[in-house]
């Protein structure tokens, strides 16, 4: 994909400046796992697994789960580019790259690989440009070709800010306290043909973890 000036400018700086400040702010922060899984280095389960969240809850995942082995997607977009030199600059290894528009079977391809070497992968099921909160079959078509669970997550902090983003991005605040809700797995058969009722519960059971993480904090 071609950028324009501006955007190469930005490629190029913003990821090092805000991953500065995005460490600096994540280590403030009193991030806790709840619900029926984790993804912490001490707790995380040995078979790799496809973790996914909304768009909004990717700042607190990227800050929280900084070093962490698992392998991050992003888009071929130029929010996807800052994103991919983000997720670099926190530590993470290398990352998928496709969307649901271009480059969408080399990421699931990529991203198949990295499970069958057994490290996880993470996805944000309504990116890159939304609508927001409504899920693409991505995770689910991973799922089904890996025979991998899918591990829905949700997000919520106190003090934090939305911003004016198309996906209402959570910014967690410095000395926020932020819980991860993590609940039931997904699992799907290869003969599953029509994804219609897994892409509904895969909707209904994410609304449902950030509803669990709000009562927490």
């Amino acid at each position: 994909m071609r950028f324009s000036l501006k955007q190469r400018f930005m490629i190029k700086t913003l990821p090092s400046i805000v991953g500065v400040l995005l460490r600096c702010v994540a280590w403030t922060w009193r991030s806790s796992e709840k619900g029926e899984s984790s993804l912490s280095s001490k707790k995380a389960q040995a078979q790799a697994k496809i973790y996914v969240t909304w768009h909004e809850s990717t700042l607190a995942m990227v800050g929280a789960y900084r070093d962490q082995a698992v392998h991050p997607f992003a888009s071929r977009s130029f929010d996807g580019e800052l994103i991919s030199r983000l997720a670099g600059k926190m530590g993470y290894p290398i990352l998928a790259r496709g969307s649901s528009s271009k480059g969408g079977a080399q990421g699931l391809r990529e991203m198949h690989s990295f499970l069958d070497a057994g490290e996880h992968v993470y996805i944000t099921v309504d990116g890159p440009r939304g609508p927001r909160r409504e899920a693409k079959e991505g995770s689910l078509k991973l799922a089904q070709i890996s025979g991998r669970a899918i591990v829905p997550i949700g997000y919520a902090a106190r003090p934090d800010l939305r911003l004016k983003s198309w996906d209402r991005m959570i910014m967690p605040l410095p000395f926020c306290r932020g819980v991860f809700y993590f609940g039931s797995e997904i699992y799907l058969t290869r003969d599953e043909g029509n994804l219609t009722s897994s892409l509904k519960r895969l909707q209904a059971e994410l609304n449902r973890c950030h509803v669990e993480a709000e009562k927490y904090v």
